[in-house]
């Protein structure tokens, strides 16, 4: 009763201590929290030392039910008058530690063991019994609560580092609760260094670390199987005994690193041995699973079959071999030489899911339901028990009978035979489960991936804009796709390049080449402004590289198309500087003529200057490479129109003639007939401003010659477009078409054949009538009439063209490349019929 009460008194005490401390007050002279405090502590000291002495005192002399009473007081009394670190001797405060862990009060002993190697009183070697007291606490608070974790078991390890840095041993216990705070951190192979510790001083080396010891070594370190076998026979032999649950895992490890060595015969030796032990102690089943698992492996199908329909009917109760045996029944049907049998395959699988969903025979089993959903061409619903087979891998330990990283190759190869089969989005599916599978912690794995996924996009995306394997060479331009959808799958096989680069930072090759391919996806993408970013990156920060002429070409073709022509002639102009005798650095001269064609007139001179470097200067380009012909037909172009008809009629002549199959022998032609014409009209204009007659002769007979020659050209242009298996000819082949149509008009209307011209107009104006060409055609075919003197049949024609002209929708003016307007045609065709010319 004295302690009793003393304990009472104690605990007024502290109520007041701690009301004291809850209202703030923090005056060290105030009288009752002074005497509260030292009587407190005093109290707390003289139970703590009592403690043992009442434990002599009771032993063997109290009737049970008082001690057991007594027992029960003072725990309450240690519980709730334990002491606090700040200001506690060091030596009454460590035993008292010891005995909150020894004793299971985990939770206290963490909260005063952290307090107690706070104390900045104390030095490392005082601290370090409080490090080791305080790393029991937390693995027996930790393991009670079955919540070991990355946290916990890193508290767990620096405790101890602490006490052992200090010179501190540990004992078996230590290294077994060290071995575990590894293991919930996943490092494996430190938790194996520390179980293993344990186990050499433990004399009896139990059964449970052993096969914890074995477990991590296969599943999560992988090491060689024929390197654990001895370790392995000797768990077999401890185990046969009184141990069956053990004999039965560490059979199947047996049997599992047998299979992994091509050991089947050794297997098979193993199972005979110990079968008799397996059936005794209640798992017949298993071993005739073993059976079936042996027929399985040596290609035995039908035994196998047959032996597992066998076992099939014989359980009946809803547990883990019943999944085991219809997951391996499954995987006979699918691997049968005979007729594929996937859908009776599919209803095995189901079946062992059913029994044990989450176990890994039943993730072993959706990766069996995925490939025959494969073989049955249902991806959809395959890639679906893919993903749901690796979310649950994720979630267990033992992954066997499942090998992730056969799975990831596995589902790598079932991409690359979906593309060559033409199933490119399938394909994708696959690559990117892949890719999710692939180990964070080794980038030339998630490497090797993440390419294989952007060789598959690119594929799918090339597909989707009709294009054969583009995606599989190196392009010597820049191409963008107009498919929405296109455009998407490039753009992520571009990113999944930039994250190829990330992971390689250190290796410059891949880095740089990875860059490189996804700059050319951007672009196909249509996200010109990232690609011409890349690009100029790459020649930042690789100057001595390869492909830096390339680069300066890519980044000079990106800005071209995108309109920004100063920008691009300066990034030809620096390739070309910069490598005038390499490849790439001259194919920057045809695109740069381009560029300053576009820019007009003022810049036609530097467009020729550029185009004869092509054609007479080059040391790279023969009359037999692309770029060498596409400068003679653009050098045609620019003299065309800077008006030099006679230079511009001598490169096209020989341009056609050296390349009659070009594709651009059409807008030759139309270009050299449209020289002809124009320096017909140019000779014309010369033989009226001559002063002498034979001069004047000569200059008309030049002119006829050449709009003769130029209406020749036209008819050929208009017979071939009438000769085209194509249905419609494109945008630009149907103006060369109109323009040919009514230029060859001109050129008879020039020559004075005006019933030859009269009659092209009209058929001009009927072809055309919903442009404003047709307009123009009535104009020329009224003219005709005048000059053949037929002025009804011309007010006739115009009276045509004023209704027609009211008639014509306004689209028709507004999409014009003509300037004119309906009322300009209006005033013109009216001021026309009021001129008095007819």
């Amino acid at each position: 009763m004295r302690s009793f009460r003393k304990i009472c008194a104690c605990s007024s005490l502290r109520t007041i201590a701690v009301k004291l401390r809850g209202n703030n007050c923090r005056h060290s002279c105030t009288a009752t929290g002074m005497i509260a405090g030292v009587e407190e502590e005093r109290l707390r000291m003289s139970t703590i030392s009592q403690w043992g002495v009442l434990k002599r005192r009771v032993s063997g002399k109290w009737p049970a039910p008082l001690l057991v009473l007594s027992l029960v007081f003072m725990g309450a009394a240690l519980l709730r008058l334990r002491p606090s670190p700040p200001g506690f001797p060091l030596e009454e405060a460590l035993p008292y530690l010891s005995g909150l862990v020894q004793n299971g009060h985990y939770e206290e002993a963490v909260e005063f063991g952290e307090a107690l190697t706070r104390r900045p009183d104390l030095s490392d070697a005082q601290r370090a019994p409080a490090h080791l007291e305080t790393a029991r606490a937390w693995h027996g608070y930790v393991a009670q609560k079955e919540a070991g974790n990355t946290p916990s078991g890193r508290t767990i390890v620096e405790h101890y580092k602490a006490a052992t840095d200090c010179g501190l041993s540990l004992s078996r216990l230590d290294y077994q609760a060290l071995g575990q705070a590894f293991d919930w951190q996943g490092d494996f192979a430190a938790a194996v260094e520390h179980y293993q510790k344990a186990l050499a001083l433990s004399p009896e080396r139990p059964l449970g670390l052993r096969r914890r010891v074995l477990e991590l070594q296969f599943d999560q370190l992988h090491l060689p199987a024929q390197t654990l076998l001895a370790e392995l026979d000797a768990f077999l032999a401890d185990a046969a005994g009184e141990h069956p649950e053990s004999l039965l895992w560490a059979m199947e490890r047996k049997l599992r690193a047998l299979e992994e060595m091509g050991d089947l015969a050794q297997a098979a030796t193993l199972l005979t041995r110990h079968r008799a032990a397996l059936e005794q102690a209640g798992y017949a089943e298993h071993a005739a699973y073993f059976e079936a698992w042996l027929l399985f492996g040596t290609r035995r199908f039908d035994e196998a079959e047959t032996y597992l329909r066998s076992i099939l009917n014989r359980l009946s109760g809803v547990d883990e071999l019943h999944a085991m045996a219809a997951w391996l029944l499954g995987r006979v049907i699918m691997q049968d030489a005979g007729p594929q049998r996937p859908e009776e395959a599919l209803s095995f699988f189901r079946e062992a899911l059913r029994f044990s969903p989450r176990s890994a025979y039943g993730i072993a089993s959706r990766v069996g339901m995925g490939e025959a959903l494969v073989m049955l061409d249902r991806h959809d619903q395959a890639i679906e028990a893919f993903e749901e087979a690796w979310n649950d891998l994720k979630a267990v330990e033992s992954t066997y009978p499942v090998d992730p990283v056969a799975f990831r190759v596995f589902l790598s190869v079932l991409s690359d035979a979906q593309r060559q089969i033409g199933h490119r989005e399938q394909a994708v599916w696959y690559a990117r489960l892949a890719v999710d599978m692939a180990d964070e912690r080794r980038p030339e794995q998630s490497t090797l991936f993440l390419q294989h996924l952007a060789q598959a996009l690119a594929a799918w995306g090339d597909a989707l804009t009709g294009e054969s394997g583009a995606g599989d060479h190196e392009e010597r331009e820049p191409r963008e796709t107009g498919s929405v959808k296109a455009r998407a799958v490039y753009g992520e096989a571009a990113e999944t390049l930039l994250e190829v680069a990330r992971l390689n930072l250190l290796n410059e090759a891949v880095s740089a080449q990875s860059n490189w391919r996804a700059a050319e996806l951007f672009a196909r993408a249509g996200e010109r402004g990232r690609a011409v970013g890349l690009f100029r990156s790459f020649v930042a920060e690789h100057p001595e590289h390869a492909l830096l002429a390339r680069a300066l070409l890519r980044i000079g073709q990106l800005l071209q198309v995108s309109g920004e022509t100063e920008q691009a002639i300066d990034s030809y102009r620096d390739c070309f500087a910069r490598f005038p005798r390499s490849l790439d650095g001259s194919r920057a001269l045809v695109p740069l003529a381009q560029c300053y064609l576009a820019l007009g007139p003022a810049y036609w001179e530097a467009a020729e200057r550029t185009l004869r470097i092509v054609l007479e200067e080059s040391e790279v380009f023969t009359p037999e490479a692309p770029e060498y012909r596409r400068a003679m037909f653009l050098l045609g172009d620019v003299l065309n129109r800077r008006g030099e008809w006679e230079r511009g009629i001598a490169v096209l002549e020989e341009a056609i003639q050296r390349y009659p199959e070009d594709e651009q022998i059409l807008s030759a032609r139309y270009l050299l007939a449209d020289s002809y014409r124009r320096s017909g009209l140019a000779l014309k204009g010369e033989a009226s401003q001559a002063r002498y007659a034979g001069e004047i002769e000569q200059l008309r007979d030049q002119a006829r010659e050449r709009l003769q020659d130029a209406q020749q050209l036209y008819r050929r242009m208009i017979q071939h477009y009438e000769r085209s298996d194509r249905a419609t000819p494109d945008r630009l082949q149907q103006v060369y078409l109109r323009h040919a149509y009514l230029y060859e008009a001109d050129c008879f209307f020039e020559t004075q054949d005006y019933r030859r011209a009269l009659k092209l107009y009209e058929e001009a104006a009927a072809m055309y009538k919903e442009s404003a060409s047709a307009l123009a055609a009535y104009v020329q075919a009224i003219n005709c009439h005048v000059f053949l003197g037929e002025m009804d049949e011309a007010r006739a024609v115009l009276a045509r063209a004023k209704v027609f002209v009211d008639a014509m929708p306004e689209e028709t003016f507004t999409d014009s490349v003509s300037p004119e307007t309906r009322e300009d045609w209006r005033r013109y065709l009216t001021w026309l019929g009021g001129s008095e010319l007819f």
